[in-house]
């Protein structure tokens, strides 16, 4: 059981709160062509001890509806785990571990090729109503080959249909 503390909370979530907030205000009376917010995977599916950082991408989530509701502009990219720059680049033995246990590690092309998908998705008449891109939430195994108890895998019902997703052929 871990335990997180007020400071740690706040550490996570009052950064995306207020700062999202108060771009927000800084821009409502411009016309922007594009609003992205940065959200992580941990959002999106949840992650031990991670619990501060999930509450703070369902506020932006809801916050890209909430803009969107009002006629301006607004996506959000979800994130996993970036390996060439950022916290996690800092950190080897977090890399390690991620990739111990097959989870996909994104690179800073590929977050610059999700950030352009989150522009051309942030106008209110894109095709995409949420205006969410999520990128990483994948293994570099095929799933019969993971251990049952790691991130995608075990009883979790929310991914039940991920075998289902799995190409049985090369292409």
């Amino acid at each position: 059981f871990l335990q997180m503390s007020h400071e740690e909370w706040e550490a996570a979530l009052a950064p995306k709160v207020t700062g999202t907030w108060n771009l927000h205000h800084a821009t409502s009376e411009h016309p922007l062509d594009f609003f992205v917010v940065f959200g992580s995977i941990a959002g999106v599916c949840g992650n031990t001890g991670q619990a501060n950082y999930a509450a703070a991408t369902t506020f932006l989530e809801a916050f890209t509806r909430y803009r969107r509701q009002q006629g301006l502009p607004s996506s959000i990219l979800h994130l996993g785990v970036v390996g060439d720059v950022g916290a996690a680049s800092r950190n080897p033995r977090f890399l390690q571990r991620v990739q111990s246990i097959a989870l996909h590690v994104l690179h800073d092309a590929a977050v610059i090729d999700g950030l352009a998908a989150a522009i051309n998705l942030s106008p209110v008449n894109s095709s995409n109503p949420t205006g969410a891109v999520a990128m990483g939430l994948a293994h570099t195994r095929r799933r019969a080959d993971l251990p049952k108890e790691i991130f995608l895998g075990g009883r979790d019902a929310r991914f039940s249909i991920y075998p289902n997703l799995e190409s049985t052929s090369d292409g």
